[in-house]
């Protein structure tokens, strides 16, 4: 038996964003009267680069670069694409800032 699952995931670089972009999609949700068990903290990935400081002498000088990324996971109950839809969440978001990225996924089934 399929379940009518959804999972909205929210990335970001910076944690205000991120959750100012979580309360806009949970207000979404509860304007457009959609199941939702709140809203679920992912861990954070962090991705580290290490860079030459100079190309022929000084191997030893080196620059450590980082960028951490964190996650929220919103798991919508008993609704489709179309419901997310009519609730305003699929398509372009023109009130979500440019450092934010938004998927709509359905779990696998087993």
């Amino acid at each position: 038996m399929k379940s009518n699952k959804l999972y909205i995931i929210i990335e970001g670089y910076e944690i205000p964003l991120v959750e100012i972009t979580t309360a806009l999609i949970l207000r979404k949700l509860l304007n457009a009267k959609l199941k939702f068990k709140g809203k679920i903290y992912l861990p954070r990935k962090e991705e580290r680069e290490t860079v030459l400081r100079s190309p022929h002498k000084h191997k030893d000088s080196q620059e450590h670069l980082g960028r951490t990324t964190y996650r929220r996971l919103i798991p919508v109950i008993n609704a489709s694409f179309s419901d997310v839809s009519k609730a305003g969440l699929a398509g372009s978001y023109p009130e979500i800032s440019r450092g934010i990225r938004i998927r709509i996924k359905a779990p696998r089934d087993k």
